[in-house]
């Protein structure tokens, strides 16, 4: 790897963001419905891009542009599985120390 290549990859990934961040921020947004999560969506898409800098160079604007819309709306929706995964566990979690606090009160009497 040339050493110029890294920063040509973050000028890049930098002319990515601006031409397409608006839209990035408006799918994730749409999906995930908080500002900070939808942030997050556009930031984590952008470092799975960096990742796969060399293999997406070559392609064209439109099919730029769906690369993005597909690869952000993937991010979002794993990131929102992932919450509502967390929120059950959460919640069932609670049921059980719930039922546990009810059957030692049962037991207390």
């Amino acid at each position: 790897m040339r050493s110029d290549q890294p920063n040509r990859h973050l000028e890049k990934l930098s002319e990515l963001f601006h031409l397409y961040g608006g839209m990035m921020y408006d799918i994730a947004f749409s999906i995930l419905r908080q500002e900070q999560d939808a942030e997050d969506a556009v930031q984590e898409t952008l470092l799975k891009i960096l990742e796969k800098a060399e293999q997406i160079e070559p392609f064209e604007p439109k099919s730029m542009r769906a690369y993005i819309r597909t690869m952000t709306r993937n991010t979002a929706l794993n990131m929102l599985r992932k919450m509502h995964f967390l929120i059950v566990t959460d919640m069932n979690d609670e049921e059980n120390q719930i039922s546990l606090s009810l059957t030692e009160s049962d037991d207390a009497t």
